[in-house]
């Protein structure tokens, strides 16, 4: 895995993170990461986020089971609203219920 990008936001403005890190073809577990002007894998955002939201750091540990893809992201945030930066988690195993559906050519 050498790279992922998703783009995220509000309304108000939004940001893409380029994420990367190293696996071997084979891993069950792999981490991605980027941090906001990284020379490798960094994070963009538009001015308004940058200065009243911005993202400083992201972190993802993705883990392929038997019918299960889970993951466990941080994320450090930077807001106006707060003193110091801090950090939003969020994690979560999607489980495989049925095998896809595919429509008729």
């Amino acid at each position: 895995m050498h790279a992922a990008a998703e783009p995220s936001g509000a309304p108000s403005g939004s940001a893409c993170g380029a994420r990367g890190g190293t696996a071997a073809a084979d891993a069950a577990s792999f981490t991605l990461s980027a941090t906001a002007g990284g020379a490798q894998y960094a994070i963009g955002e538009s001015r308004y986020l940058a200065e009243h939201a911005s993202t400083l750091g992201y972190t993802v540990t993705i883990t392929l089971g038997e019918g299960t893809w889970a993951y466990d992201e941080r994320t450090m945030l930077r807001m106006q609203e707060f003193p110091e930066p801090f950090a939003h988690t969020d994690h979560n195993t999607l489980r495989k219920v049925a095998d896809a559906y595919r429509l008729p050519a």
